[in-house]
C-alpha cells in the first residue's frame, strides 16, 4: 500500500504547524534510522518506518521546525503505551495522525498520558485511558502555554475518575472539531484558564463507579472561555448511563473562583442518575457555583433536561448558587434553580438581600428582582453603562420588615430627576425603563 497517497486521502493536518523539540520519555532510536529519514511524513506500525510511536516522535522532535513542520502518521492496529512508564510528548511542530480513529488504537493509563503545549495537533485516533490522571494532558510541566493546537475526529474512552483532556495551563487557543468521548470522570477539563473552541462533539457522562465525580465540561479556572457549537454533553436517556448513590452528574461545570464565561449554541444535553441514593446529589446541565456577577452561561437555541432515576424530587437542570449568571436564548430548558437566571431580552429572574448591599446592576439584568430585607437594609446600584437604552427592571420588596432597600442610580444617570429611590413595604414595586440618561417609572 502507498501510505502517503493514502494519508493524502485522509482529511488530516499535513499542513498544520506545530513549535520547538521534545524529548519524548522512553525512546530509543537508532543512529542508522535518524540519518536514513527524511520524510517530513513519518509512518508508525506494521509495514511503516518505525515499529513505535515513541521512535517516530523522537525523530520528528529533532527536526520540525514552523519553517518544516512533521507528521506522524500511525498505521492500523493497537498499540499499548500504558506500560511506557513516563509521559508521551507531542513535540511542537509535530502532528499525529490516525489511518481513522476506528482503525487506530492508542492505550494509556495511569502516569502515562498523551501530553502537548502548541502549534501541535492530533488527528484521527481512538484513546483508552485507565486512572484518575487524564489521557491527553496541555501544558504537563504546568507553565507552558497552550497555543494553536487542534484536536480532530478523535474517540476517548475513560475508565476510572481521570478526565479525556486536561488544559493545565493558559490556553492562548485551541479547537476541538468533532469528538467522541465516553467517561466514566470527566471529559474535558480546563484547569488553567483560556480560550476554548468546541465544535460538533459528543461528550457521554457513563458508569456506576462509586466515588466517581461525573462531569462533561469541568471549568475550575479562573478566566476560561468556552465556546461549545452543536454536539451534546450529559449522561443520555436510558444509555448511556450512570448509576451512582454517592456522586453529582454535572454536564458543564463552573467553580467558585471563576469568573468564566460559557457560550453554548445548539446543545443538547440531558443530565440523569439512575440511583441517587437519598436524592441529594446534583444532577444539573449546568452548574455555576461562581461568586463572580462577571461568569456567564449563555444558551442559544439549546435542549436540556436533568432527572433522577427514582424521581425523589425534581433535579435543577441549570443551577446557579453564588453571583454567577445563567441567560437563555431560544433554548428549551425543563426546570431553572437557584437565584440568577435569565431569558431573552434578559426577561429573567434574580434574588438579592442584604447580603448584596452596595452591588452594582451591570446591563443585561433586568427582568423580575426579588428584595428581602429580613436581615437589614440595604442599597442595590444601577450601571451607568452606554448601552442601557430600553433595559427594563422589576423590583419587588418581598420581606415584611421596616427595613429600606434603597435603589440608585450612579453616574449621570437619575431615577427621574433623583439619584435614589426606597422600598420600605412588603410586595412594594418599582418599575424602571432605561432611556436617554434616565430611568423612567413606568
Amino acid at each position: 500500500m502507498n501510505e502517503t497517497c493514502d494519508f493524502n486521502r485522509r482529511k488530516a493536518f499535513t499542513n498544520l504547524a506545530v513549535g520547538a523539540a521534545a524529548v519524548i520519555a522512553g525512546s530509543a532510536v537508532s543512529p542508522v534510522a535518524m540519518a536514513e529519514t527524511t520524510s517530513k511524513l513519518l509512518t508508525v506500525g506494521d509495514g511503516g518506518e518505525f515499529p513505535t510511536i515513541q521512535e517516530a516522535l523522537a525523530v520528528a522532535a529533532a527536526g520540525a521546525s514552523a519553517a518544516s513542520p512533521y507528521t506522524v502518521f500511525v498505521l492500523p492496529g493497537v498499540y499499548d503505551l500504558s506500560t511506557a512508564g513516563a509521559p508521551i510528548l507531542l513535540p511542537e511542530w509535530v502532528s499525529l495522525v490516525g489511518a481513522h480513529r476506528k482503525a487506530v488504537e492508542i492505550r494509556l493509563g495511569g502516569d502515562v498520558f498523551l501530553g502537548f503545549t502548541r502549534n501541535a495537533g492530533i488527528s484521527e485516533i481512538t484513546f483508552r485511558y485507565s486512572g484518575e490522571g487524564a489521557a491527553l494532558v496541555g501544558s504537563p510541566s504546568g507553565y507552558e502555554r497552550v497555543e494553536n493546537f487542534e484536536l480532530s475526529r478523535v474517540t476517548l474512552y475513560v475508565e476510572g475518575s481521570g478526565a479525556a483532556v486536561d488544559l493545565k495551563f493558559w490556553v492562548a487557543n485551541a479547537f476541538f472539531y468533532d469528538l467522541n468521548v465516553i467517561t466514566e470522570g470527566v471529559g474535558i477539563r480546563v484547569s488553567g484558564g483560556g480560550l476554548l473552541w468546541v465544535n460538533n462533539s459528543y461528550v457521554a457522562l457513563v458508569g456506576t463507579n462509586t466515588g466517581t465525580y461525573h462531569c462533561g465540561y469541568h471549568l475550575p479556572a479562573h478566566a476560561t472561555r468556552l465556546w461549545l457549537s452543536g454536539g451534546f454533553v450529559g449522561t443520555g436517556y436510558g444509555y448511556p448511563n450512570v448509576s451512582d448513590p454517592d456522586q453529582d452528574v454535572i454536564g458543564i461545570y463552573l467553580g467558585p473562583q471563576t469568573d468564566d464565561r460559557v457560550n453554548l449554541s445548539g446543545i443538547w444535553s440531558i443530565c440523569r442518575n439512575d440511583n441517587t441514593g437519598s436524592g441529594l446529589n446534583a444532577i444539573n446541565c449546568v452548574r455555576n457555583e461562581s461568586q463572580s456577577y462577571n461568569a456567564r452561561v449563555r444558551a442559544f437555541g439549546c435542549y436540556m433536561q436533568a432527572e433522577s432515576g427514582d424521581l425523589l424530587g425534581q433535579p435543577a437542570t441549570v443551577m446557579t448558587t453564588g453571583a454567577g449568571r445563567f441567560e437563555t436564548y431560544g433554548s428549551r430548558i425543563r426546570e431553572f434553580g437557584g437565584t440568577r437566571t435569565y431569558g431573552g431580552l434578559q426577561a429573567g429572574v434574580a434574588s438579592y438581600s442584604t447580603a448584596d448591599n452596595g452591588l452594582t446592576l451591570m446591563q443585561d439584568s433586568g427582568g423580575l428582582i426579588l428584595l428581602d430585607a429580613s436581615a437589614g437594609p440595604f442599597t442595590l446600584r444601577l450601571t451607568s453603562s452606554w448601552c442601557l437604552e430600553g433595559e427594563l427592571y422589576i423590583f419587588k420588596k418581598v420581606d415584611a420588615s421596616r427595613n429600606i432597600i434603597t435603589i440608585q442610580a450612579l453616574g449621570q444617570w437619575t431615577i427621574e430627576g433623583k439619584k435614589t429611590v426606597q422600598m420600605t413595604r412588603q410586595y412594594q414595586s418599582l418599575k424602571l425603563r432605561a432611556a436617554s440618561n434616565t430611568w423612567w417609572v413606568t
